[in-house]
């Protein structure tokens, strides 16, 4: 199944709360890319509804980089709530907690296998991985310019396919 980015995104934020070792925003952003690329090889199925654009510190999803930006290079203290807007008065809005209900109990055991994985790596450390994989070495220009093209799926999936070496996820 694949899911909204921000529902992902706060589950993350939880798990990391929850094991007394919160996300910063790098690091989440990291963790969501390699939890998508562990779905596209199992599953052939995007975790994540949302594409990750090429950025100097790796793949990021522009939205919730936005969403957490305001930690800065701080932990994470909080998912955040959902907004929902009424369609007929735009300045009517609710918003409620996240709830990881949201997810599917299979894949939030999924998720969360994994994440204990990631977690133990350092945010500079899942930098550093990505910046080896020609997915963002060839467009270091592009980059550079703020014109590389976000990263496909497809691309995705077949480079860790192809360098089993580095789907990081796996528990060793």
């Amino acid at each position: 199944m694949t899911y909204k980015s921000i529902d992902i995104a706060n589950f993350i934020v939880s798990l990391g709360i929850d094991a007394k070792a919160p996300v910063t925003n790098l690091k989440l952003q990291k963790i969501m890319y390699f939890l998508n690329a562990a779905y596209l090889v199992e599953s052939n199925q995007p975790l994540i509804d949302d594409q990750f654009s090429r950025w100097a510190y790796g793949p990021v999803i522009e939205s919730i980089y936005a969403i957490f930006k305001s930690y800065g290079a701080m932990s994470i203290k909080a998912p955040v709530p959902k907004v929902s807007y009424s369609e007929n008065d735009p300045f009517s809005f609710k918003t409620e907690p996240f709830s990881e209900d949201i997810i599917h109990k299979d894949d939030r055991q999924r998720i969360k296998q994994m994440f204990d994985v990631l977690n133990n790596f350092k945010a500079f450390q899942l930098v550093n991985l990505t910046h080896e994989e020609p997915l963002w070495l060839d467009y270091q220009d592009a980059i550079e310019k703020y014109s590389a093209p976000k990263y496909d799926n497809n691309d995705i999936r077949d480079y860790f396919i192809n360098n089993e070496l580095q789907q990081i996820w796996k528990p060793k």
